[in-house]
């Protein structure tokens, strides 16, 4: 297991700091690996180093839930001849948030107002993203 670790360290170190193939083996070579061996984690890393460093930005950081879905219903109250001038309508948010393994679901229930902060909250935010871009 702990030769496992060895490697996997490795290799996660190699994807933080961008090395190709040839900085991996040279890398190892620097800290006293044998050139056979750096050079046969070189190849490695030359071969699978883009799908590893694409799996770990698709990894969660742990913690932090990730949204898989968003579903939605309007509700509108019926009223009666004593209350038609009460409709409130109300918009129902259904998020499905996943954490690792576990996914729950989450609702909220908005007026317009609090509904209307809250895309603007989300448009400050896309803007932000789009500006990082």
């Amino acid at each position: 297991m702990a030769v496992m670790d060895g490697v996997r360290f490795i290799f996660e170190r190699a994807a933080y700091d961008g090395l190709s193939g040839d900085g991996l083996m040279g890398e190892l070579v620097g800290v006293s690996m044998s050139e056979e061996t750096a050079s046969a984690c070189g190849e490695v890393w030359q071969e699978c180093g883009a799908a590893a460093v694409q799996a770990l930005k698709d990894r969660s950081l742990g913690g932090t839930k990730v949204l898989t879905s968003v579903n939605w219903d309007l509700l509108v109250r019926v009223a009666d001849g004593s209350t038609a001038e009460n409709r409130n309508p109300v918009g129902v948010l259904q998020l499905s948030l996943k954490n690792d393994e576990q996914e729950e679901q989450l609702s909220m229930e908005m007026s317009h107002e609090k509904l209307s902060q809250i895309f603007l909250n989300m448009e400050t935010i896309q803007e932000q993203l789009d500006a990082l871009q």
